[in-house]
């Protein structure tokens, strides 16, 4: 299977789940330019917390979506990735 069928494959939703896991990346390299290693972890942590609020409170508990592991886990890979590269020797 080529990469193209590959990503052809994955359901939309995961990939809305990815591009919104970059943007809470974001957050890790902008924090830690200014405040070092401290705050990429503190960038790692606000977007792995909006993360949580989103699949546990927005859509378990208050009804307004459906909660899944794989809708978590889509959106979580592009935090860890840009933390793990970060905490290498990037801050």
């Amino acid at each position: 299977m080529s990469l193209q069928k590959f990503i052809q494959n994955i359901p939309l939703d995961k990939k809305e789940h990815v591009v919104l896991g970059v943007i809470y990346s974001a957050l890790i390299p902008l924090l830690g330019f200014f405040f070092g290693f401290l705050g990429g972890l503190i960038g790692f942590v606000i977007g792995t917390s909006a993360n949580i609020y989103k699949e546990v409170v927005h859509d378990k508990i208050q009804g307004k979506g459906t909660a899944e592991f794989w809708d978590f886990v889509a959106t979580e890979a592009p935090i860890l990735i840009t933390f793990a590269y970060g905490w290498i020797g990037i801050y």
